[in-house]
């Protein structure tokens, strides 16, 4: 929001979401401590998806009940006598709506004014076709720092980058329970690290591989840190993290930054 509109109350409040945009692309600029929104893009009609079994026939996740239940059993009713029993009560006939994206500001790297972000738009479509083509599910990196995932490794250690992990998005989707509390999830597929996730040989590349024993999770949106740029070593299986990755992402998955 311009300056001039954040120092007039009367202004900043008719204008508290409008963002100033720089040659009519997705960059935008805000001030300094101002609040940077992600945001939900595409809904779909309310007579289409509107409880959670819709979610997994339009989106063909037909677990996705049992892992938004997961999700708030470890998360959110994990000091409970019964986690699987509240979470399941507090999902009965929980209003959904589903959504085809989600828009991430991201730091512009490749500029030298701060506080200039650029907007990653992320899909996924579900049945829909895109482009002519069969649907749509982008990577995204996935900040699971905190998050009871209860994700099972093979060898009992679980590897990431920095806390963060690529993974598919399957779903985006709002869960308002009977308390009329408002959660917006995504469903990702997680992708795990293979061997050392600190880069390393010749190419400086760190690998990744489809979650034999089960990645799919629901996280919350704002785990959601944006585009996963991965190429494909053994499709459906294997995948190489691309090292020509933008600075803030290298420096989110590798330095901490």
């Amino acid at each position: 929001m311009a300056l001039w509109a954040r120092n007039d109350p009367k202004l900043k409040g008719m204008l508290i979401d409008v963002i100033r945009r720089h040659y009519n692309t997705d960059q935008f600029s805000c001030g300094n401590g101002e609040p940077v929104w992600m945001r939900l893009q595409g809904k779909y009609s309310s007579s289409t998806i509107y409880r959670l079994t819709h979610i997994g026939q339009e989106f063909g996740i037909p677990e996705v009940v049992d892992d938004v239940i997961e999700l708030f059993a470890n998360n959110e009713y994990q000091a409970s006598r019964n986690p699987q029993g509240d979470a399941k009560y507090c999902l009965t006939d929980a209003e959904v709506q589903g959504f085809t994206g989600v828009a991430i500001p991201i730091p512009d790297q490749d500029v030298a004014e701060q506080n200039i972000y650029k907007v990653q738009h992320i899909r996924s479509i579900g049945k829909k076709s895109w482009r002519g083509k069969e649907g749509r599910r982008d990577l995204v990196w996935v900040n699971i720092e905190g998050m009871r995932l209860d994700l099972r490794t093979r060898n009992g250690c679980m590897e990431s980058l920095n806390e963060r992990l690529p993974g598919f998005l399957n779903a985006l989707f709002n869960v308002c329970r009977q308390d009329r509390a408002l959660y917006k999830l995504a469903h990702v597929s997680l992708l795990q690290v293979v061997g050392n996730p600190t880069p390393h040989g010749p190419e400086g590349m760190s690998v990744v591989e489809e979650w034999v024993l089960g990645g799919h999770k629901v996280v919350l949106i704002r785990c959601l840190e944006g585009a996963a740029h991965l190429v494909p070593l053994e499709p459906s299986r294997f995948w190489i993290v691309n090292n020509r990755i933008d600075y803030h992402t290298w420096n989110a998955i590798h330095d901490g930054e």
